[in-house]
């Protein structure tokens, strides 16, 4: 004698079922948020979070950084920040970094200092921008370090690995795996010139690394 055996269909309830749905559509939307972590630093390091404009509060690791918060490190300071998908970058003593998008469009501003960033081939849609108030720096993975000095009139990025489009006043220039571009406010963009090359412009370039790497001593 053969067994038959019969399904039916089963339906939550509705309220159960929306519970559910949102549940798994939080979950999805989380799974491709693009998180941003203080992972490590060497204080001092203070963060200041979009809710409280006014407060600075020291870091922990761990924390993590939200749309509209600022990090800032102090003397010998450096702090490590991660992200979702492994990419990382390393802000410098003296130097303050405002999170302006995170998600699959990751934006920083660089109000003044150094940072460098480790960054994993992005998806299509998906984007890395670091700007400065002089320029802008945006790649799709690569391995560069940007900085300007706090008077927002010189700066210099450095590319080590794969290449970075820098934006200035409407002008774009692609500044290649081994070379580097130091820029001014008063001055358009120029070309890029090997890392190790003093080149042409070496009164400028001396200058800017002077400014960007020993004049950044105040703390707001």
């Amino acid at each position: 004698m053969t067994r038959t055996t019969s399904f039916h269909s089963f339906r939550l309830p509705f309220p159960i079922a929306a519970v559910a749905a949102f549940a798994f559509f939080v979950s999805t939307a989380t799974a491709f948020a693009d998180i941003v972590t203080l992972k490590s630093f060497r204080p001092p390091v203070d963060v200041q979070r979009s809710q409280q404009p006014d407060k600075w509060a020291p870091a922990k690791a761990g924390l993590q950084l939200n749309a509209g918060d600022v990090i800032r490190t102090g003397k010998r300071a450096q702090a490590e920040l991660r992200m979702t998908d492994g990419s990382k970058m390393m802000l410098w003593a003296e130097s303050r970094l405002t999170v302006k998008e995170s998600g699959q469009s990751r934006v920083f501003g660089l109000d003044f200092g150094r940072v460098k960033s480790m960054i994993r081939k992005l998806k299509r849609d998906n984007k890395f921008e670091v700007r400065t108030p002089l320029a802008a720096a945006s790649v799709r993975g690569t391995v560069f370090e940007i900085g300007c000095d706090m008077n927002g009139e010189k700066g210099f990025l450095d590319v080590a690995e794969g290449s970075v489009a820098l934006m200035k006043d409407g002008a774009e220039v692609l500044v290649p795996e081994g070379q580097r571009l130091d820029f001014l406010s008063d001055k358009p963009l120029g070309e890029p010139t090997p890392r190790q090359s003093q080149g042409a412009s070496e009164t400028d370039r001396a200058a800017v690394r002077r400014e960007v790497g020993l004049g950044m001593s105040k703390e707001e």
